[in-house]
Order: structure tokens, then sequence, then C-alpha cells
């Protein structure tokens, strides 16, 4: 797969149906894998919150998104513009057609199938025993000595540019922290092509698609790695403070 190229064009979407006063979003223009574009914006919870507040028209949708995860929840504000909430994270898209675009792309099934980490995980099912010399080669090249007291911030800054070609890299960075962390555990799963085999984790009995969250932080958001740690380990506490209630 062909690494995705994301630029941020500072499009501005108002959203003109608020009570109170005319908010204005900035939106990301985002090329997807198959080569089609999308127009979406993470948002802040306080953000997110504040257009539910001020919208005039606030309907929630229901539909097979829904039905397959109920963690996403999904709200039609106006002219087709919806704002989705899912385990602590929160969006801005112009439509629904452009949140099933993105879907689709991290599932593989939109364009020509092809898995987030087809070609990359040579190590298949037996990736968890590899994490640690995954780790070791890839600090080497980057001039760092591997020990156990290495650091993502550390990592962070002496990384030039953070490459689709070390994707798996980057899930085995921030999945061994995130285990060591929280008590979790590696789970394989074979994909849908019957050859890719995607790495999750599990904390607290709950699976943690590891592949998604680390793919949108790094190429979307522009994360760095401790950035995208702490965006995964915000949805474990919030998963953590849900089940409490």
């Amino acid at each position: 797969m062909r690494k995705k190229i994301f630029i941020i064009l500072f499009i501005q979407l108002s959203l003109t149906n608020c009570k109170e006063e005319r908010m204005e979003i900035k939106l990301n223009n985002v090329e997807l894998s198959n080569g089609k574009y999308v127009e979406t914006k993470d948002l802040t919870e306080e953000q997110f919150n504040s257009i539910l507040k001020e919208s005039d028209k606030v309907e929630r949708i229901y539909n097979d998104i829904t039905l397959s995860d109920s963690s996403i929840t999904i709200y039609e504000i106006n002219n087709d513009t919806i704002i989705v909430s899912s385990d602590g994270y929160y969006s801005l898209y112009k439509n629904i057609a452009d949140l099933r675009l993105v879907i689709h792309d991290y599932e593989g099934y939109e364009g020509n199938g092809i898995e987030l980490l087809y070609k990359k995980n040579i190590y298949k099912d037996k990736f968890p025993l590899s994490v640690d010399s995954i780790i070791t080669n890839y600090l080497f090249s980057l001039d760092m000595k591997f020990n156990e007291h290495y650091t993502l911030k550390e990592i962070d800054k002496v990384i030039p540019n953070y490459e689709n070609k070390y994707f798996l890299e980057y899930v085995a960075l921030v999945g061994k922290e995130i285990i060591s962390n929280y008590n979790g555990s590696w789970e394989m799963r074979l994909s849908n092509d019957g050859e890719t085999w995607n790495p999750y984790i599990v904390v607290n009995n709950q699976q943690i698609d590891l592949i998604a969250y680390v793919y949108e932080d790094i190429f979307e958001n522009n994360y760095k790695l401790i950035e995208c740690y702490n965006s995964i380990k915000e949805i474990i506490e919030f998963r953590n403070d849900s089940s409490d209630l």
C-alpha cells in the first residue's frame, strides 16, 4: 500500500445554525488510500459538547455503523454535517458518506481492499515475540542504543520524519508502552485477506484496535509517539471510568 498523503488545507466550515454565535471549524482535507478525499476534523470534548449545545438541529443517527460498533455515536447537526463520538475521540465530517469512506479505508474494504499492515507484518502471528527485536533494530537505525529505560519522548526527539514504512515499528513501540503500564497483552488476528496478521491489545478484558489508533494519530493527526500513547491512554481510562458507572 502506498503511503497516504495528508494535506491540511485549513478549509473553513461555518456552523450557521448555532444559537449563540457563529462557530468556525478548520477541516483537514485527507487523502485516503484509494485516492479519494474527505474533509474531517478532530474535536476536543469541549468543542463536541459545545456544538451539541449550540446547534438548533441535533438528530442522533442510528445506522449500520452504530449497530456494528456500539461505542460510536453519530449526530447530524446541519446541512448533512455530522459529529461523531467514539471511545473518548470526537470528530466532525461534512456528511455521513465521508465517515463511511474513512471507516472503510481503515478496515481495508475500500478500493483495492489492502490491509494497513499488508506486507509489513512479516512476523505474522509471532509479532508479539518479535516486538523487542523490532524496537531494537529501529532504535539502532536512529543511532540510539537500546535499553530498558528509553522513553517515547526521547525517541520522538530523534525521529526526523514519521514514515509509513516504519508503521510496524510505531505499533511495537506504542503497544509495548501500553502493555507495560496497563498490564495488557497482545492478541493477534488474521484479517479477511487471509494473509495479514493484525496485533490488538487487550486491557481489562477490553480489546484496543491499536492499528487504527496508531495510524490515525501519527499519519492523520501528525502526532508524535508520546502523543499517540497519551491518546490511547485516555481511551483506556475513559473505558475504565465508564465501566465504573
